[in-house]
C-alpha cells in the first residue's frame, strides 16, 4: 500500500473511532494546513468532511480560483448507517513558484457552498536564476556587459560575480543587488564568467559563460606599390590582447564586387604568417 493510501486510511480510522454522529452544521472536520516547501519537492494538502448523507465531489481552489486540472484523490466511506466521511488529498509534484498561494477545499451540499479554511503554501530554497550570463565573442580591449538575476524565496538574494573562479565583488557591493549587470571595460584574454546567487538558504551557481577575445580589425590599410598584376599592401594590426598575432588572412575582390556576396572563386584569399604586416597580392 502506497504512502498516500496509508495516510488516508489513518485519517479514516481516526474519524471512525473518534466521531459517532454527524455534524449539525456544514464545515470541514480537517482543513488543509499551512506548508513551506522547497522548489522541486512534492507537496500534499488534505481536507476531510463528514455529513449525514452521501458526499458530493470535493474540489480545490488556489487563491480563490478552481484548480480544473488538479491531481486530487478522494476517498469516502460510511461511518455508520447515517454518517459519511470523505477525505480529499491534493498532490502537487515538483512544486514551482507558480504553485505558491492560498489553498481551500470546496463542495456543494443542497445548493450551499461549503469552503474550508485557507492554507498557505509558501516556497523557500536556494535562489532560482531567471537570467544567466551568456557566451560572447568580443574584440580585445573592448567594453561589454554580462547580466545575472535570481530570486527566492526567501529574499533578499545577492549576486557575486566570478571571473575564472575568482570573485569580483562582495555581497555588500551595489553590484550584488539583483538584477545585476557586470560592466567589463576591457579584456585582453579569453575568460569564463559566472555568478553566484546567495540567500538565507544557501548558494546557487549559474552556468559558466565563455567570453572569447578576438583581435580588433586592422587599421590604416595602405597601398604600398602597384603594377599590372600585383598589389602590395600594408596595415597596422588591431589590438589582440595578451596573445600576439601570428596569422592573418588577406582577402580581396574587384571593386565592382562585395566580399560578403561575391562567389568564392572570384575572391583572393591568402593566409600568411605575421609580422611583417604587409603582403604582395599576385595575379589580381
Amino acid at each position: 500500500m502506497g504512502t498516500a493510501c496509508r495516510s488516508l486510511l489513518c485519517v479514516l480510522v481516526a474519524y471512525w473511532m473518534g466521531t459517532g454522529a454527524a455534524q449539525s452544521d456544514l464545515h470541514f472536520l480537517e482543513n488543509p494546513s499551512n506548508q513551506t516547501s522547497s522548489l522541486g519537492k512534492d507537496v500534499r494538502l488534505r481536507c476531510a468532511v463528514q455529513l449525514s448523507q452521501e458526499l458530493p465531489e470535493i474540489s480545490w481552489l488556489r487563491d480563490g480560483q478552481a484548480l480544473e486540472l488538479a491531481d486530487s484523490n478522494q476517498v469516502q466511506m460510511p461511518i455508520n448507517e447515517k454518517v459519511w466521511l470523505a477525505v480529499s488529498e491534493l498532490s502537487i509534484p515538483s512544486v514551482q513558484l507558480s504553485d505558491a498561494g492560498s489553498y481551500q477545499c470546496v463542495m456543494w451540499v443542497n445548493g450551499e457552498e461549503v469552503v474550508s479554511d485557507a492554507a498557505h503554501l509558501g516556497l523557500e530554497g536556494l535562489p532560482f536564476f531567471s537570467e544567466e550570463p551568456q557566451d560572447l565573442e568580443v574584440a580585445a580591449d573592448t567594453p561589454f556587459n554580462l547580466s545575472c538575476s535570481a530570486q527566492g524565496p526567501p529574499e533578499p538574494v545577492r549576486i557575486i560575480w566570478l571571473q575564472d573562479g575568482a570573485p569580483l565583488n562582495s555581497l555588500v557591493d551595489p553590484l550584488a543587488q539583483v538584477p545585476s549587470t557586470l560592466a567589463v571595460n576591457s579584456l585582453n584574454r579569453s575568460s569564463s564568467f559566472s555568478c553566484e546567487a546567495h540567500n538565507a538558504k544557501g548558494v546557487a551557481t549559474s552556468r559558466s559563460a565563455a567570453v572569447t577575445v578576438v583581435p580588433q580589425r586592422p587599421r590604416s590599410l595602405v597601398l604600398v606599390t602597384r603594377s599590372q598584376n600585383t598589389l602590395e599592401v600594408a596595415w597596422e594590426p588591431g589590438a589582440s590582447g595578451a596573445s600576439p598575432l601570428s596569422i592573418c588572412t588577406v582577402q580581396a575582390v574587384h571593386t565592382d564586387q562585395d566580399l560578403s556576396t561575391g562567389p568564392p572563386e572570384a575572391m583572393y584569399n591568402q593566409t600568411l604568417n605575421v609580422p611583417p604586416f604587409r603582403h604582395l597580392l599576385q595575379g589580381v
